[in-house]
């Protein structure tokens, strides 16, 4: 990022504590993206880090308000909870305790879990959660502003190509194989990144505050339009994979245990729910609404939002009815999402429906615009700084091999060679995710670096 005005960030907002010369740049954000070696929760943090920093190297130009990066980091950070499946996992713990689960039974359910989720569960989230990660924040980036942005060459950021279809495979069922990233990340308007670039540019050559905000704001909803539409087929795979377990893969899998052959389970998986049996169909929605209702939420530092329930602005935030939006671009925006704005802050019935998401994340935005405890750090001091230093971790652009998988790996191996009743039931009858699942070992094998293409932003967007 092109820092020209160089006020500690720490000074803006819910920054302070977070001193730094120089903004976030994108050969940290590529190398970030492309290093696997941790295990998903912690990856996952490291991102939500970056996004801290990017929204306080982008409060010095845009002001004290909320930008779509300080958002982003307690999205992030949720994601990592999700993507914690130890024994004190929030996710487990959360929907245990929605389910009723009795806490005798706590560590049969967290087993159940766990066959039921598979190890691409969190291969796959961790994946798209990266390359997500990348695109959004190497548009922050490289992002300039001041009176050297009009003739400085133009802005940039890192898309993702779909993989190529593979070709004169051996395979009998290779047109069937899964296409990983292009089944993990859905189609987006880039429109809306080049909207978000143009409002932030806007906002941070305006000195009307009310006019800063409106502009910001907008910037915010875009953004979030395009990484909610990428999202798409991400959170399909999250929500419906206990169902595609039950129905779908557990008697494949029973299958593959005794005859000792392994299958492509990832195609059940990402296939469209629209191409499910009626009875698959109406199961996955069953269980989206029930989890959408009663289990999701994001915690923030100033509340914990139910995605299912109303939205509750905490005290100091904005309450609806909202101020009318002057903008022309703006406004149009934010009726596209919340045609009726009587029904704003309802809550989400299923949160796959991407229209009623972005109509309550839009009410989100408007609300905690302006609450400086969105820019604060989302972790504490000690742990910030040891996830500091990891970020300065792995090669750009080539990423070392997946070795927290391959640790799985070994660990199963050093088990299985205890001597005794106990290594022999786990010779006999379990087999590590590498060789039962080859699409875990696939995805964890993706090398980011070589999907990348470059995508230059155009600030001169204009909706008429």
């Amino acid at each position: 990022m092109d820092v020209e005005r160089v006020p500690n960030p720490g000074q803006v907002g819910g920054c302070a504590g977070l001193p730094r010369a120089a903004g976030v740049t994108s050969e940290e954000i590529l190398r970030v993206a492309a290093f696997r070696d941790r295990a998903p929760e912690r990856e996952a943090a490291i991102i939500a880090l970056v996004y801290h920093r990017l929204a306080c190297d982008l409060a010095v130009h845009l002001g004290p308000e909320v930008n779509w990066y300080g958002f982003a980091t307690w999205s992030s950070k949720a994601v990592g909870a999700s993507l914690d499946l130890g024994p004190t996992s929030p996710l487990l713990l959360e929907t245990g305790s929605r389910l009723r689960v009795p806490r005798r039974f706590q560590r049969q359910f967290r087993a159940v879990a766990l066959v039921t989720l598979g190890p691409s569960y969190q291969l796959a989230l961790a994946l798209a959660n990266r390359a997500i990660f990348l695109e959004t924040a190497s548009l922050a980036a490289g992002l300039r502003f001041g009176p050297s942005a009009a003739s400085a060459a133009p802005s940039f950021l890192y898309r993702i190509a779909d993989p190529p279809v593979p070709s004169n495979s051996q395979e009998p069922d290779a047109e069937e194989r899964p296409m990983f990233l292009s089944d993990l990340l859905g189609d987006a308007d880039d429109h809306y990144l080049d909207l978000a670039t143009t409002l932030m540019t806007d906002a941070a050559g305006t000195d009307d505050p009310g006019r800063r905000r409106e502009l910001l704001l907008g910037a915010n909803v875009a953004l979030s339009a395009f990484e909610q539409a990428r999202a798409q087929r991400l959170l399909e795979l999250a929500m419906y994979r206990p169902c595609r377990w039950l129905m779908r893969v557990s008697w494949r899998w029973a299958l593959s245990a005794i005859t000792r052959r392994p299958f492509h389970r990832f195609g059940l998986y990402t296939r469209p729910h629209e191409q499910m049996s009626w009875t698959v169909r109406h199961a996955e929605s069953l269980w989206s609404r029930f989890y959408t209702r009663f289990i999701m939420v994001l915690p923030t530092p100033v509340s914990r939002i139910r995605l299912g329930k109303s939205l509750r602005p905490p005290p100091g935030a904005a309450v609806h009815p909202f101020p009318p939006i002057e903008d022309a671009r703006v406004r149009k925006l934010i009726e596209s999402f919340q045609p009726q704005p009587e029904h704003a802050l309802d809550g989400v019935h299923d949160w796959l429906d991407y229209r009623a998401r972005m109509r309550f994340i839009t009410s989100y935005f408007r609300s905690y615009l302006s609450m400086p405890e969105m820019l604060g750090p989302p972790f504490a001091p000690t742990l910030l700084e040891e996830l500091g230093k990891e970020v300065a971790l792995g090669a750009v652009p080539d990423p070392v091999y997946c070795e927290w998988f391959h640790k799985q790996q070994q660990d199963f191996e050093a088990r299985a060679s205890r001597p005794g009743m106990r290594g022999w039931v786990l010779r006999k009858f379990y087999r590590p995710p590498i060789e039962c699942d080859p699409d875990a070992a696939e995805l964890a094998q993706i090398e980011l670096s070589d999907y990348l293409v470059e995508r230059i932003v155009n600030r001169q967007v204009r909706d008429e």
